[in-house]
């Protein structure tokens, strides 16, 4: 049986996939310095919300460093992905690699 390409999806993942080599690029923070321009759609607070979500941060975790209770945050999330176009927090960080990627060619 031949091997699977390393940017194929383990057998019986769902959902989005994100190859090994693109989950560094997550690594790397957002900006926070204020700068508005990596999503301009956003409050500042659903910018820093996607900006933990991006991080692998869990809902649970979000909303402890938030002081903000878990619907609260599901809730934001939900906002940020109808006003960005997408439908989970893997297509959100989909997302952030494909500007991530605009950015870094600049």
């Amino acid at each position: 049986m031949p091997s699977r390409p390393s940017s194929s999806p383990p057998r019986g993942l769902r959902g989005a996939w994100i190859a090994p080599g693109q989950l560094a690029v997550l690594s790397v923070p957002l900006r926070s310095d204020g700068d508005d321009d990596e999503w301009p759609e956003l409050t500042p607070t659903e910018r820093e919300v996607a900006r933990l979500a991006v991080a692998g941060l869990p809902n649970r975790e979000i909303a402890q460093r938030r002081h903000v209770s878990r619907p609260t945050v599901a809730r934001q999330l939900s906002a940020i992905y109808a006003k960005l176009g997408v439908s989970s927090r893997a297509a959100l960080a989909a997302l952030f690699i494909r500007r991530q990627a605009a950015v870094d060619k600049e």
